[in-house]
């Protein structure tokens, strides 16, 4: 009852391909989740928030470049509003700032039409910042040149803003262009994975169906090894690798008087084996289960004494073999071959007497072989006698039939005596 451990079967082919599937679908919801946090990454930068802050940022930086004109213009009318042209410029200045280290800008450096207006209106603010921050007698008297220098920056600063706006409208549109893609990516994508999950459903389905039509021819083949085993005649008992009672039929009941119940779990060879024969044959002949390995073709098949409930001992026929090789099994047959051994006993008994008898036989028809070629060499030496006499043609004949009767009778009876001598050994045939 050994399995075989070698090659895979063939009914593993379906586990082979859902496994194969099950990965590609792995690969697939990975790609999915990878396209999906592209699309809100591509979202999230084309947000209508961003968008609405980026123009609103160009848009206050021309506004407030006009405010700060405008409060230079009431500063050289009045120059006690000078606070208020600093104000302006602390603003348009904050305002430049932020378009320089927004990171939402930092795409718009890329474009000569954006980066070269905006430095020069970055020079503006360098050159100014130091007169905005110094004595207010300076500042009045610098007012007429930055008043002057401000009609030339007003155009630089509409430039930049306006190249912003067209550089954002081309970047939107290229944007547009690439969410487009990566939602057709994605829809192609999502396409084959609802594609490879109908294949997936379907590669299960019919596993699962394979898996039920298993499972049933299991639960046949365990039925009708259950019958076999509780209908056979020899008594069949199943141990696991250390040699503890698992599987114990009826006619293991019938032959050794215990119920499964009381020999569950106990150990076999302990249970059935007698201490003398333990010790000794016993020992030998279950060697395997002590090795933990599976019993050679010579170790397979032996007769041992065992034992009984109640002490009854008696000799047995024991076949045994491993099944199995992550969680073996050792399954003996027994069979009681007392009635046997009493038949191969009276048989020897009755062939002895038999032979006795032939040889007596033998005895007697050498005996009388012998002693009948005594009288009947005496009757044929008289009859040769007879012959020196005179006799007539009548008496001649009558001799002559007399003594071809007696060497025939001679020849029979050295037959005889041959045929006792080859029985009883004394005598060899040859060819």
């Amino acid at each position: 009852m050994q399995t075989p451990e070698g090659d895979a079967p063939a009914g593993n082919a379906p586990f082979i391909q859902t496994g194969v599937a099950a990965l590609a679908l792995l690969l697939w919801t990975g790609l999915v989740i990878w396209l999906g946090t592209q699309v809100l990454r591509e979202i999230d930068a084309f947000s209508k928030s961003n968008s609405d802050n980026l123009q609103w940022s160009l848009a206050q930086a021309d506004v407030e470049f006009l405010q700060m004109q405008i409060a230079m213009d009431s500063a050289l009318q009045d120059p006690e509003r000078l606070d208020d042209l600093r104000l302006r410029f602390d603003v348009f200045f904050s305002r430049m700032t932020t378009l320089e280290n927004g990171k939402l800008f930092q795409p718009l450096y890329t474009s000569p039409a954006f980066a070269v207006p905006k430095a020069r209106v970055h020079d503006f603010l360098d050159e100014t910042v130091g007169v905005m921050d110094g004595p207010d007698a300076a500042l009045v008297a610098a007012l007429p040149a930055l008043h002057d220098r401000m009609h030339e920056v007003v155009r630089e600063v509409r430039a930049f803003s306006l190249a912003a706006l067209t550089i954002f409208a081309d970047l939107s549109d290229t944007r547009r262009a690439s969410l487009s893609r990566l939602m057709f990516h994605m829809a192609g994508v999502l396409a084959v994975l609802f594609i490879g999950l109908i294949f997936l459903s379907a590669a299960l389905f019919r596993l699962f169906r394979l898996a039920r039509n298993r499972a049933d021819e299991i639960e046949i083949a365990s039925a009708r090894l259950r019958t076999i085993v509780e209908t056979s005649p020899n008594a069949i008992v199943v141990t696991d690798a250390s040699g503890r009672i698992q599987v114990f039929n009826a006619a293991a009941e019938r032959l050794f008087g215990y119920d499964r119940a009381e020999v569950g779990g106990k150990l076999a060879r302990r249970l059935f084996v007698p201490a003398p024969e333990l010790d000794s044959q016993g020992r030998a002949a279950f060697s395997f289960v002590r090795e933990r390995r599976r019993p050679r073709p010579d170790e397979r098949n032996f007769e041992i004494v065992l034992q009984a409930r109640g002490g009854r001992r008696f000799p047995a026929d024991f076949s045994v073999d491993r099944a199995g090789a992550s969680n073996p099994l050792y399954v003996a047959y027994i069979r009681d071959i007392s009635q046997w051994r009493d038949a191969e006993a009276q048989l020897t008994e009755a062939r002895d007497r038999a032979l006795a008898g032939e040889r007596s036989k033998s005895r007697f028809l050498a005996v009388m072989s012998h002693e009948m070629r005594t009288p009947l060499n005496g009757l044929l030496g008289a009859i040769q006698l007879f012959r020196e006499r005179d006799l007539t043609e009548r008496q001649g004949d009558l001799l002559d039939r007399m003594q071809q009767s007696g060497r025939l009778l001679l020849d029979l009876v050295n037959d005889v005596l041959d045929l006792a001598k080859l029985e009883s050994g004394k005598m060899a045939t040859e060819t």
